[in-house]
Protein backbone atom coordinates (compact mmCIF):
# COMPACT_ATOMS: atom_id res chain seq x y z
CA UNK A 1 0.00 0.00 0.00
CA UNK A 2 1.24 3.33 -0.66
CA UNK A 3 1.39 6.14 1.76
CA UNK A 4 0.28 9.62 1.29
CA UNK A 5 3.81 11.35 1.47
CA UNK A 6 2.72 13.87 -0.60
CA UNK A 7 -0.30 14.90 1.23
CA UNK A 8 2.12 14.81 4.19
CA UNK A 9 4.46 16.94 2.90
CA UNK A 10 2.07 19.94 2.11
CA UNK A 11 0.26 19.37 5.13
CA UNK A 12 3.42 19.90 7.04
CA UNK A 13 3.66 23.87 6.23
CA UNK A 14 6.82 24.37 8.57
CA UNK A 15 8.62 21.82 6.85
CA UNK A 16 8.62 21.28 3.20
CA UNK A 17 10.62 23.57 0.74
CA UNK A 18 9.10 23.49 -2.95
CA UNK A 19 12.55 21.32 -3.56
CA UNK A 20 11.66 18.35 -1.17
CA UNK A 21 7.89 18.49 -2.51
CA UNK A 22 9.58 18.85 -6.07
CA UNK A 23 12.20 15.82 -5.34
CA UNK A 24 9.23 13.89 -3.98
CA UNK A 25 7.42 13.88 -7.18
CA UNK A 26 10.18 13.29 -9.11
CA UNK A 27 11.54 10.44 -7.34
CA UNK A 28 7.85 8.54 -6.05
CA UNK A 29 5.49 10.21 -8.82
CA UNK A 30 2.82 7.03 -7.85
CA UNK A 31 2.61 9.22 -4.22
CA UNK A 32 0.99 11.78 -6.63
CA UNK A 33 -1.51 9.19 -7.94
CA UNK A 34 -2.54 8.03 -4.13
CA UNK A 35 -5.31 8.74 -2.23
CA UNK A 36 -5.06 9.27 1.78
CA UNK A 37 -7.37 7.85 4.12
CA UNK A 38 -9.82 10.57 3.66
CA UNK A 39 -10.48 10.11 0.27
CA UNK A 40 -8.38 12.89 -1.45
CA UNK A 41 -5.29 13.30 -3.59
CA UNK A 42 -2.58 15.16 -3.58
CA UNK A 43 -4.06 17.87 -5.83
CA UNK A 44 -7.28 17.85 -3.61
CA UNK A 45 -4.56 18.74 -0.89
CA UNK A 46 -2.81 21.10 -2.59
CA UNK A 47 -5.93 23.11 -3.70
CA UNK A 48 -7.19 23.10 -0.08
CA UNK A 49 -3.63 24.57 1.59
CA UNK A 50 -2.77 26.91 -1.37
CA UNK A 51 0.27 24.99 -2.53
CA UNK A 52 1.77 27.67 -4.88
CA UNK A 53 2.01 27.34 -8.07
CA UNK A 54 5.90 27.18 -8.22
CA UNK A 55 6.26 25.82 -5.29
CA UNK A 56 4.90 22.26 -6.53
CA UNK A 57 1.42 22.79 -7.54
CA UNK A 58 2.06 22.55 -11.35
CA UNK A 59 4.20 19.31 -11.11
CA UNK A 60 1.69 17.60 -8.96
CA UNK A 61 -1.29 19.15 -11.89
CA UNK A 62 1.41 17.85 -14.64
CA UNK A 63 2.20 14.67 -13.03
CA UNK A 64 -1.81 13.98 -11.91
CA UNK A 65 -2.75 14.36 -15.54
CA UNK A 66 0.10 12.25 -16.84
CA UNK A 67 -0.89 9.24 -14.90
CA UNK A 68 -4.74 10.13 -15.23
CA UNK A 69 -4.35 9.85 -18.64
CA UNK A 70 -5.72 12.93 -18.81
CA UNK A 71 -5.34 17.01 -19.58
CA UNK A 72 -4.24 18.86 -16.77
CA UNK A 73 -7.23 21.48 -17.91
CA UNK A 74 -9.16 18.65 -16.82
CA UNK A 75 -7.00 17.81 -13.61
CA UNK A 76 -7.78 21.88 -12.72
CA UNK A 77 -11.31 21.78 -13.49
CA UNK A 78 -12.15 18.67 -11.90
CA UNK A 79 -9.89 19.57 -8.37
CA UNK A 80 -10.95 23.21 -8.06
CA UNK A 81 -7.66 24.37 -8.79
CA UNK A 82 -7.60 28.71 -8.50
CA UNK A 83 -7.32 31.31 -11.42
CA UNK A 84 -4.52 32.78 -9.82
CA UNK A 85 -2.75 29.85 -8.81
CA UNK A 86 -2.35 27.78 -12.14
CA UNK A 87 -5.60 27.86 -13.76
CA UNK A 88 -4.99 31.20 -15.75
CA UNK A 89 -1.38 29.16 -16.77
CA UNK A 90 -3.09 25.87 -17.89
CA UNK A 91 -5.36 27.72 -19.99
CA UNK A 92 -3.25 29.99 -21.56
CA UNK A 93 -1.24 26.93 -22.77
CA UNK A 94 -4.20 24.64 -23.15
CA UNK A 95 -5.60 23.67 -26.53
CA UNK A 96 -8.65 25.77 -27.55
CA UNK A 97 -10.24 22.41 -28.51
CA UNK A 98 -10.50 21.27 -25.01
CA UNK A 99 -12.72 23.98 -23.92
CA UNK A 100 -15.36 22.47 -26.20
CA UNK A 101 -15.03 18.93 -25.16
CA UNK A 102 -17.22 17.24 -22.68
CA UNK A 103 -16.37 15.60 -19.42
CA UNK A 104 -16.52 11.99 -20.22
CA UNK A 105 -18.72 10.95 -16.77
CA UNK A 106 -20.83 14.24 -17.26
CA UNK A 107 -20.97 15.66 -20.29
CA UNK A 108 -20.75 19.15 -19.08
CA UNK A 109 -18.41 21.52 -20.45
CA UNK A 110 -15.33 22.47 -18.86
CA UNK A 111 -16.66 25.61 -17.39
CA UNK A 112 -19.46 23.16 -15.91
CA UNK A 113 -17.35 20.73 -14.57
CA UNK A 114 -15.01 23.99 -12.33
CA UNK A 115 -18.72 24.87 -11.48
CA UNK A 116 -20.25 22.02 -9.55
CA UNK A 117 -17.55 20.96 -7.88
CA UNK A 118 -18.51 21.39 -4.20
CA UNK A 119 -16.75 18.55 -3.02
CA UNK A 120 -13.45 20.05 -4.14
CA UNK A 121 -14.48 23.37 -3.92
CA UNK A 122 -14.96 25.93 -6.71
CA UNK A 123 -13.13 29.46 -8.49
CA UNK A 124 -15.13 32.02 -9.69
CA UNK A 125 -12.36 33.54 -11.37
CA UNK A 126 -11.49 30.30 -13.23
CA UNK A 127 -14.96 29.97 -14.08
CA UNK A 128 -15.33 33.27 -15.40
CA UNK A 129 -12.38 32.87 -17.62
CA UNK A 130 -13.77 29.81 -18.67
CA UNK A 131 -16.87 31.45 -20.11
CA UNK A 132 -14.91 34.07 -21.40
CA UNK A 133 -12.36 32.05 -23.19
CA UNK A 134 -15.56 30.12 -25.16
CA UNK A 135 -18.34 32.39 -24.92
CA UNK A 136 -20.07 30.73 -28.09
CA UNK A 137 -20.15 27.49 -26.33
CA UNK A 138 -22.51 28.99 -23.24
CA UNK A 139 -24.80 30.25 -26.06
CA UNK A 140 -25.11 27.18 -28.26
CA UNK A 141 -25.50 25.14 -24.76
CA UNK A 142 -28.25 26.84 -23.56
CA UNK A 143 -30.14 28.00 -27.11
CA UNK A 144 -29.98 24.73 -28.54
CA UNK A 145 -28.12 25.93 -31.77
CA UNK A 146 -24.70 24.73 -33.26
CA UNK A 147 -23.93 27.89 -34.45
CA UNK A 148 -23.30 29.87 -31.88
CA UNK A 149 -26.66 31.19 -31.62
CA UNK A 150 -26.94 32.77 -35.26
CA UNK A 151 -29.47 31.89 -37.26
Amino acid sequence: QNLPILQALIINKKAPSPCIIKSTINHLSVSVNTMDSFGKYPIDVAVGHGLPWDDGMKDIIEVFASLQQTTPLHVCTNHGVQWENGMKEVLERSDASLLEGEDVSTALLPFMVAAVKESHGYDVDSIFHLIKASPKLVVQRFSGTSNGGEE
